[in-house]
């Protein structure tokens, strides 16, 4: 994103909101700004991504999407108030298609998918050699559980050059919505090579070993394994991923321990994700019946 007018930033960093942040609420970045670990920067992220808050110390939020990290606080505004902010971006630069895109991630993660998709499109039009779109529109689209185009933009952005372990891994979701899941693993297992801070394509192996509904990919030990690892990662607070230990401890037939972390993933489960605490009740209430789930949902 290209600078921000100076009022604005003075207002979002001496408002007092950015210290109100809870564990569980959703931010939206809204400056390409660093990701730390120990003082190290570890990645770059860019605006309109959104994150969950793990915790608040001082001026740095902890928040695990991704690669987990801290962020400056002054970095990041509430989810509902992002789509304002970038939409006066637009109305100041309507052809600068950086703030389409970062808009449009923030309506995906409303789940106002048309929306996005149609910004989307105009940062393509404005620009469509940029491999970026393509990628995040492919996203899009596997939020709608549109696993064929999902797919061809993800494939589409990989021929641009966006070899990025994320772009794997959501190409590895397509084919995972398609039910092709060992091409899925090797997509998963490419996105975790070429990036082993990477939380998702963890999380989305234990998935796959833990409920695939096809028993040939299933694997308790791997996925007891890849589920730990990434609830390491992190530190525990990550409600999806204490439901897939849970389902991994479920389907190693340990029905104890799956109760006790899918009672922790429901009560570490923000409000506003209530299609999350669905599929975690559906669990919990099959666990203490002693029966796995085997069912691949769209944690969000």
């Amino acid at each position: 994103m290209r600078a921000i007018t100076t009022l604005f930033t003075l207002l979002a960093i001496s408002s007092p909101a950015l210290a109100d942040f809870k564990p569980g609420e959703i931010v939206v970045v809204t400056k390409a700004t660093e990701l730390k670990v120990d003082n190290k920067t570890v990645a770059t992220v860019r605006p309109g991504f959104s994150v969950t808050v793990g915790k608040l110390e001082g001026n740095w939020l902890w928040v695990s999407e991704g690669i987990p990290g801290w962020l400056r606080v002054n970095s990041v505004l509430p989810l509902e108030e992002a789509i304002t902010y970038f939409s006066d971006s637009i109305r100041k630069e309507p052809r600068n298609e950086e703030h389409y895109a970062a808009r449009a991630m923030v309506l995906t993660e409303k789940g106002e998918y048309d929306q996005a998709i149609a910004d989307l499109n105009m940062a393509i039009r404005l620009n469509p050699t940029e491999a970026t779109h393509y990628g995040n529109r492919g996203w899009t689209y596997l939020r709608k559980n549109d696993f064929d185009r999902g797919l061809q933009d993800c494939s589409r952005a990989i021929e641009l050059g966006l070899s990025t372990p994320m772009n794997y891994n959501n190409r590895g979701w397509a084919f995972a919505g398609r039910q092709e899941y060992a091409k899925a693993i090797t997509d998963y297992i490419t996105a975790m090579r070429l990036d082993p801070s990477l939380a998702d394509p963890i999380e989305n192996l234990a998935e796959i070993f833990a409920c695939c509904p096809d028993s040939r990919f299933r694997d308790g030990k791997k996925a007891v394994a890849y589920s730990k690892r990434v609830c390491e990662m992190s530190a525990w607070l990550q409600p999806s991923h204490l439901h897939l230990l849970a389902a991994a401890c479920a389907e190693n037939g340990d029905f104890e321990d799956a109760v006790r972390w899918e009672e922790k993933a429901i009560g570490l489960n923000p409000s506003s994700k209530q299609n999350n605490l669905r599929a975690f009740e559906k669990a919990l209430s099959q666990f203490k019946d002693h029966q796995p789930y085997h069912e691949m949902v769209s944690i969000e």
